[in-house]
């Protein structure tokens, strides 16, 4: 059969179902009436390979899940059991959202071949030109299919806030918005208040937003402004369109409401908690399972010891994550939109975490009396009040674009600069303090400078191909005065002798003390001795998965 016969027998097919047009405006598929457009490029007989299935007849699959876009959606809800039911692409799977049920909130379901066993008979059976014979092969092609579009609307996820764009135009009615979201709001959720100044917008987040967490003892102003910086980040990550840095809630003892504000954000926006293990035995997998389930946030709660993960530094700047799915040989290579949150005591960082961290700090206001709290229930008071706070949130982001996006003169922060000029810049319009101010942010640990600076400058000597004696390692930085910089920090920060200047002796003493630690994917290691004197050198370390 031809693609023309193919093409007549589907639109005489979709035009003979009795109210099509009205259910296909219903359900908000797309009303295709050129199947040309949708034949294009496919060979009428395969076969072609989905992964690891050949498919005899690419046209037949791509009809079929075209017929299964139109199925009504009468019929689909029966099938389906609920309500209301469309169907979606949602990461690379068909899919369809549950509707939200009294307190219960929407949630996306997969449609998996045990599904796709019931909906696609009903969707196909009028064809003609697909046989009985063929449904097993279309139903394991349809599943494995992976991209859907144009046919089958693509949906990114669930928002449970009122959706603003750049132009600040608002979409807070409950359904599918054309853009790839479900607006999932209360039945209850009230008009977002318009505000017409700065000064209005900064008051509406001081009532409303920061009312619940105005008794939690915060160092300073700017730590505030940064634990308003993370509401923000959670409520408005689909405007970054970009990576956050890590935010972490620091105390100094315990018993300051860390977890209770570190879970407040997920709780307001998502309704849910995203807690992680604390220290997970293995970061990189953790990470995996992170950016398969598209988890908006991701808390590591109560770390007891210093934060040092490779995987977790690249983790907070990379908008793509990859890597082996457990158990099996396939490659998982995901967007990454995922907010990370860490909480502890006297938080330090190893490697170059540090760099890439706004910290929230809390501050014991030093009498041994419990801190009482007017808000006793936070929880209880955020799903009471959750209409109002994030209205209030979308309302200033409004005012902030109406007025242009004004910005500071300052530094961005870099590798987050789209969330430095979205973020802060509408924390530093409202007028709070600086949540970024460098005076305020980590600072690298010495001993770490210490090591980043002995491998650097080993790496530039050469030290990944030869071992060298600290005596080798002084003369080659020296031939060059870019290396003798390095040479200049090394000997200010680690091995400066009587003179001033770097010696054999001190640089090969600081160097040992550092043997087997690791920066920056590379571990010194100490090699035999050379004349009585111990050579060094740096080696490829294995990818870090732990987070200790």
């Amino acid at each position: 059969m031809s693609c023309d016969d193919v093409d007549q027998q589907l639109e005489a097919f979709f035009s003979a179902t009795p109210d099509h047009d009205q259910q296909s405006a219903e359900s908000g598929a797309p009303n295709f009436n050129n199947w040309d457009a949708i034949l294009q490029g496919l060979p009428e007989e395969g076969p072609i390979a989905i992964g690891r299935i050949e498919i005899p007849h690419p046209a037949k699959v791509k009809l079929a899940i075209l017929a299964l876009s139109r199925l009504g959606r009468k019929n689909f809800a029966d099938l389906m059991d609920h309500r209301e039911v469309q169907l979606y692409q949602h990461n690379g799977r068909l899919a369809h959202v549950v509707p939200r049920h009294g307190s219960s909130p929407a949630r996306v379901a997969p449609i998996g071949k045990d599904r796709l066993k019931e909906l696609l008979p009903v969707a196909i059976s009028n064809l003609e030109f697909i046989k009985p014979s063929e449904w097993s092969w279309l139903i394991k092609s349809v599943d494995a299919a992976n991209t859907y579009t144009p046919i089958v609307p693509e949906l990114k996820g669930i928002a449970r806030v009122p959706r603003l764009a750049l132009d600040g135009t608002v979409q807070d009615l409950a359904g599918y918005d054309g853009h790839g979201w479900y607006c999932d709001l209360m039945d209850e959720w009230e008009p977002i208040q318009f505000v017409a100044t700065a000064e209005d917008a900064r008051q509406l987040i001081d009532e409303v937003v920061l009312a619940p967490f105005e008794e939690f003892p915060f160092e300073t102003g700017a730590d505030r402004s940064a634990y308003l910086m993370l509401l923000f980040s959670a409520a408005f990550e689909y405007l970054i369109d970009g990576r956050t840095p890590l935010f972490a809630i620091d105390g100094d003892r315990a018993g300051l409401g860390k977890s209770l504000l570190a879970e407040s954000p997920s709780l307001l926006v998502h309704e849910r908690k995203h807690n992680r293990p604390a220290n997970p035995t293995n970061m990189m997998l953790e990470l995996l399972s992170i950016v398969r389930k598209r988890m908006p946030i991701a808390l590591f709660d109560n770390l007891r010891l210093a934060i040092n993960s490779e995987a977790l530094e690249s983790f907070v700047t990379s908008s793509h994550w990859s890597g082996r799915e457990r158990g099996t040989m396939g490659m998982i290579d995901e967007p990454n939109h995922t907010v990370v949150i860490v909480t502890g005591n006297r938080l330090a960082y190893r490697g170059d975490l540090w760099r890439r961290v706004v910290p929230i700090r809390l501050k014991h206001p030093g009498d041994d009396r419990p801190t009482k709290y007017k808000v006793r229930d936070v929880h209880t008071y955020l799903a009471e009040h959750r209409s109002q706070m994030l209205n209030a949130t979308v309302a200033a982001m409004q005012r902030f674009i109406l007025d242009g996006m004004p910005q500071t003169d300052r530094d961005p922060f870099r590798s987050f600069e789209r969330f430095d000029y979205l973020i802060r810049g509408l924390v530093l319009y409202l007028g709070y303090p600086d949540p970024l101010d460098p005076a305020r942010l980590p600072k690298e640990d010495t001993d770490q400078r210490r090591l980043r600076l002995l491998i650097a400058g080993l790496a530039k000597a050469g030290a990944d191909e030869n071992p060298m004696t600290a005596a080798d390692l002084i003369n080659r930085l020296t031939e060059s005065p870019d290396d003798q910089q390095v040479l200049g920090e090394i000997a200010e920060l680690i091995a400066r002798g009587k003179d001033g200047k770097v010696t054999p002796t001190t640089l090969s003493r600081a160097l040992q003390e550092h043997v087997g630690l690791r920066y920056g994917g590379y571990v010194l290691v100490a090699g035999r001795k050379k004349n009585n004197t111990c050579t060094f050198r740096i080696v490829r370390a294995p990818r870090e998965e732990h987070c200790p």
